[in-house]
């Protein structure tokens, strides 16, 4: 059935037939629709899948965003005693903290090249230079803005922010709904869309020996 499927999905009529069938084929119909999308034109087959879930289907089965952009974006800084710490918006007590131009927060920093990546707009060194003293000891929410802005004069929209964390000490645990709710607040999203993860680097690496942090964050972005 499935790859009846893919064979005439090029055909209309026939297309919704079989494929009505398989979206009625419990089990095939993720299956289904990957043959579909890959065996034959993608805007075709997005159409006639669109279509057919639009009646008693879309609840299960929401349109296909055809739009949608992923940006990725990933920083490390190195750690030294005496330094702050933020990362994601949030000063976090600790005896160490990131040596940089800037404020140092890996996690906005990450966040600013997603959202730039998405859209091929370059990236934060291109937009803000750590060889321009007007930077020294910025706070990275104003990189985080610039980067919302360009993405909103462009004419799209953020849809989600996923961050994952590397930091051997301290635990990020209590500050993750702080993280969250200041990235939220930043991206204009709602605290359901944004997703903070931390985990150890298990004293592995410069990570695990507390000589770094690093940060890696995905986002979607889609046209209005």
């Amino acid at each position: 059935m499935v790859l009846i499927v893919g064979h005439f999905a090029a055909y209309d009529d026939v297309a919704n037939a079989v494929l009505e069938k398989t979206l009625n084929t419990a089990g095939e119909v993720g299956y289904g629709f990957d043959v579909l999308a890959h065996r034959t034109n993608i805007g075709e087959s997005m159409s006639i899948v669109n279509r057919l879930t639009s009646g008693r289907f879309a609840e299960s089965f929401p349109p296909v965003c055809l739009d949608a952009m992923i940006g990725f974006g990933y920083d490390i800084h190195r750690l030294a005693e005496g330094e702050s710490l933020v990362l994601g918006g949030v000063e976090i007590p600790s005896p160490h903290g990131t040596v940089a131009h800037s404020d140092g927060d890996v996690v906005l920093h990450a966040l600013v090249d997603a959202l730039l990546g998405a859209l091929a707009l370059g990236d934060i060194g291109e937009h803000f230079p750590d060889t321009d003293p007007k930077w020294k000891g910025a706070p990275s929410s104003l990189f985080v803005q610039h980067a919302v802005h360009l993405v909103q004069d462009s004419g799209h929209v953020i849809v989600n922010i996923d961050v994952s964390l590397v930091l051997q000490s301290p635990k990020i645990l209590p500050y993750k709904q702080a993280m969250r709710e200041c990235i939220a607040a930043l991206t204009g999203l709602p605290l359901q869309r944004v997703s903070v993860k931390a985990t150890t680097a298990e004293r592995l690496g410069f990570a695990g020996r507390l000589e770094g942090v690093q940060a890696w964050v995905a986002c979607e972005v889609r046209e209005r």
